[in-house]
């Protein structure tokens, strides 16, 4: 029978084809993350797009509104949320319950402008804080 390679040469020609096949394919992916071309557009072949969004026909402004609270006696949870937005223009509020027993109240707008928060707090300050955490035998589910 007669060899053709020895064991030696396979095992480097073999690892020279992973190592050609392994930058083939690293280089092939990288083209995804390619920053636009010069003219704006398509950065890599799978249709990456930097450039203006596709004509999906005609839009409408944006209007909705939504709101959600959580409130957890054992473990001192209290937090909210509640927003309405018509258009470029966001109203809404948050408030959660701090550590030190004070509720934050934030009410805000959020515009072309920017975001624009007015922050308040009710309550006083406690050490004792305001959660109310079970103070023997840890929490407990």
């Amino acid at each position: 029978m007669k060899r053709l390679a020895s064991p030696r040469l396979l095992a480097t020609v073999s690892r020279r084809c992973l190592f050609c096949l392994a930058a083939t394919i690293s280089v092939s992916l990288a083209q995804d993350y390619l920053p636009p071309s010069a003219g704006g557009g398509r950065g890599g072949p799978r249709g990456s797009s930097y450039g203006p969004p596709s004509n999906d026909g005609p839009s409408e402004p944006a209007n909705y509104e939504f709101s959600y609270e959580v409130r957890d006696a054992p473990s001192g949870n209290d937090f909210g949320h509640q927003e309405s937005r018509q258009g470029d223009v966001a109203i809404g509020m948050y408030h959660v319950m701090l550590p030190d027993g004070r509720m934050q109240i934030v009410d805000y707008t959020a515009d072309n402008e920017g975001y624009k928060p007015k922050v308040k707090y009710e309550g006083t300050a406690s050490s004792a804080g305001g959660y109310n955490y079970p103070t023997a035998g840890g929490y407990k589910y």
